[in-house]
C-alpha cells in the first residue's frame, strides 16, 4: 500500500518549519498495529511518564550506547531504577548481567559499577553503596575469588567461615590495630568454646623451612618510653 506522510508547512530555514501534533486534545493516542514495528528517525523527547510493557531493546548492534540525564542547573537529581513491587507476594527480582559471549574462549563481558567523577580531586569521586538498606548481602561466587584492590573498612562483626590466607607471597606481612586516641585498649584472640566437649586448641606456628631453617616465633610486650616501661609479657595466668 502508499505510504502516509504527515508534513508541518516549511519556514525560512530547517529551525522555522511547523510542528505536527498529534492527538493534543485526545485521552490516548495509538501508534502502529500491535505487531507491526514503529521506526522513530530521529531524537525522541518524552515530557511525562513512559509505560512500556514489552520487551525494550536498545542501541544499535555495531554501536557502544549509552544512557545519560541532561545535566542540572544545580545539584543533581537521585535517578532510580526498581523491579516489580507486589501488594500479595514476593517482590521481583532485579537482574543487570554484562553481555554473554558464545564463542569459544572468549570471556564475558565485565560489569562496572562507578561513582561519579569530581573532574578536579579523585579523592572528591563519589561513593558506591551496596545493600544499605537490604537484608543480607551475597557478593562473589562459591568456589570463585573475590578481590579488593584498595583499603577495605569493616564497621562491624566480620565471620570468616573457612581458611584464611593472609598476605603477599614475597612481602612482609603485619597485622595491626589503628592507634588510639587515649590509652589503648585490650585486643584479645580466642579459641573455638564448647558447651558440651573440650575446648578447641589455639596454635601459632611460625613458618617452616623444609629445605633450610624454620622460622622463630616471638610474643613481645610493647616498648614503653624506656626500656623498664616496656610491657610484661604473661604465660599461663589462668
Amino acid at each position: 500500500g502508499g505510504d502516509l506522510y504527515l508534513e508541518a508547512g516549511e519556514g525560512a530555514t530547517q529551525p522555522d518549519n511547523g510542528v505536527v501534533y498529534i492527538g493534543t486534545v485526545s485521552s490516548a493516542v495509538d501508534i502502529a498495529a500491535p505487531d507491526s514495528p514503529t521506526y522513530i528517525r530521529h531524537n525522541l523527547q518524552v515530557d511525562k511518564w513512559t509505560n512500556l510493557y514489552g520487551n525494550l531493546t536498545l542501541g544499535h548492534e555495531d554501536y557502544a550506547f549509552q544512557i545519560d540525564r541532561t545535566p542540572g542547573s544545580g545539584a543533581g537529581l537521585m535517578t532510580q531504577f526498581f523491579g516489580q513491587g507486589s501488594t500479595s507476594d514476593i517482590g521481583g527480582p532485579f537482574l543487570v548481567r554484562a553481555g554473554e559471549s558464545t564463542a569459544a574462549g572468549m570471556a564475558g563481558g565485565y560489569l562496572s559499577l562507578q561513582a561519579g567523577d569530581n573532574t578536579l580531586d579523585i579523592y572528591d569521586n563519589g561513593l558506591i553503596m551496596v545493600g544499605t538498606v537490604s537484608g543480607n548481602v551475597d557478593i562473589s561466587r562459591s568456589t570463585y575469588l573475590t578481590h579488593v584492590y584498595g583499603e577495605m573498612t569493616v564497621e562491624e562483626e566480620v565471620l570468616l567461615r573457612e581458611t584464611v590466607n593472609l598476605g603477599k607471597v614475597d612481602e612482609v606481612f603485619t597485622m595491626q590495630r589503628v592507634d588510639a586516641s587515649g590509652e589503648g585498649f585490650d585486643t584479645e584472640l580466642f579459641a573455638q568454646d564448647s558447651p558440651t566437649g573440650d575446648g578447641g586448641k589455639f596454635t601459632i606456628q611460625a613458618g617452616g623451612g623444609p629445605t633450610a631453617t624454620g622460622g622463630d616465633l616471638y610474643l613481645e610486650a610493647g616498648e614503653g618510653a624506656t626500656q623498664p616501661d616496656n610491657g610484661v609479657v604473661y604465660i599461663g595466668t589462668v
